[in-house]
């Protein structure tokens, strides 16, 4: 049986990135093993003798993420017998080569592509803040850039090969309105990476701020106002969140009292300070003095922001208690005894003896020791002893007591 021969050569094209190399390029004779093949790389490709008048199926076989064309089979330019062929040399992937043809068959890959939409998402509550966020982002080395998009905004990066893998970042904003701090971005899905690995296919990632407004307060009181000297005072702090999110790390302290412990609020025991919890804490000390605490409280939200409060308290202490005493006094009265000095007589001053004293309050009040006045003695008359015996009333003579 004579075999009739002609020539067939397969090549590859690729669009794009990509080595044709990557390809593997066959034609051989369905159910006959007997009949030649040819198989090369995709740009190895050369003209091989192959069998004439018998149908040849074309294949391929190479990396994913790219759509081949169909079979483009034309005669060669060596092919020295245009006339033994027609313009429809094959198939789609089927061709007959008449004999001594010369056909170079080819096959275009082109890459298949898809798109990435990235969308912001961000409620501003009442901070006023309204700037765009910029948002980074890397498909392998395809495709890579940044994009500014404001809340509720979205942009869509197309030409992304099938196969490729997108990470997309943000940098977490510095410039947050006064009293409020940013979260760290939240990504959906979680670790804001994405891969395209369909034709035409359209991958997304959201990426989401939270903006938060921590607050703390403190108010401070005692058990008593007013105090006496040593007397213990025992001082209470009640904590609260005035802000929209949870606290942690809160801790009390005092200028003047030590420890200060915590007693009870933390209601769903998870160790942070809820918007809707109370918390108490106290300390005692034993003053002496008037003595203003300052009590202060400290917390940290969940971005690390650390809030803080103050709160004091005046206790005033009692004067110190003076003993008063009022003294009665006794007095004893001694017979005078007259003493003649010259043409005087003298009485002595009366001698006089304190009493035991009667503790009152709140004055001291002593009476002064008494003092009688002196006594003057009658004049007295004297008669002389002539007059005493005469029974005459001679004139009198009178001795007054001088001091």
């Amino acid at each position: 049986m004579k075999v009739l021969k002609a020539w067939l050569q397969l090549d590859k094209q690729v669009e794009g990135k990509g080595n044709p190399n990557d390809w593997t390029l066959t034609a051989e004779v369905v159910d006959n093993d007997k009949a030649p093949k040819v198989k090369n790389l995709g740009g190895q490709g050369e003209l091989t003798e192959v069998w004439s008048e018998i149908e040849y199926k074309l294949n391929e076989t190479g990396p994913g993420g790219y759509s081949p064309s169909d079979w483009v089979c034309l005669p060669a330019k060596e092919d020295m017998v245009p006339s033994n062929y027609d313009e429809a040399l094959n198939v789609k992937d089927k061709i007959t080569l008449r004999t001594d043809a010369k056909v170079v068959c080819t096959i275009v890959n082109t890459r298949d592509l898809g798109s990435l939409t990235i969308t912001k998402s961000f409620n501003p509550k009442t901070s006023g803040y309204d700037k765009a966020f910029d948002i980074g982002y890397k498909c392998q080395d395809e495709a890579q850039g940044t994009v500014s998009l404001k809340a509720g905004e979205s942009e869509t990066i197309t030409g992304i090969p099938t196969g490729t893998e997108c990470q997309v970042t943000e940098v977490k904003p510095n410039d947050p309105p006064a009293g409020w701090s940013f979260s760290d971005p939240v990504y959906d899905p979680a670790d804001g990476k994405v891969k395209v690995t369909e034709k035409n296919q359209t991958v997304s990632v959201t990426v989401t701020n939270e903006i938060l407004k921590p607050g703390i307060k403190i108010v401070k009181t005692a058990s008593a106002t007013q105090v006496n000297p040593g007397q213990t005072v025992t001082y209470t702090y009640t904590v609260t969140n005035p802000g929209d999110t949870p606290l942690t790390d809160v801790k009390v302290t005092d200028d003047r009292c030590a420890p200060v412990v915590y007693k009870s609020g933390d209601t769903d025991g998870d160790t942070k300070l809820q918007p809707t919890e109370t918390w108490i804490y106290t300390c005692s000390q034993s003053i002496s003095v008037a003595t203003t605490n300052v009590g202060t409280v400290t917390g940290k939200d969940k971005n690390g922001t650390t809030v803080t409060a103050q709160d004091t308290f005046t206790v005033a202490v009692v004067s110190p208690v003076v003993n008063k005493k009022v003294c009665p006094i006794t007095v004893t009265l001694v017979k005078p005894k007259p003493k003649k000095v010259g043409n005087r007589v003298l009485v002595k001053k009366i001698k006089t003896k304190k009493s035991s004293c009667k503790i009152l309050k709140p004055v001291v009040l002593c009476r002064p020791l008494a003092r009688l006045p002196l006594v003057r003695r009658p004049s007295v008359t004297r008669r002389s002893p002539r007059a005493a015996r005469s029974g005459s009333r001679p004139a009198a003579t009178t001795k007054s007591r001088s001091r």
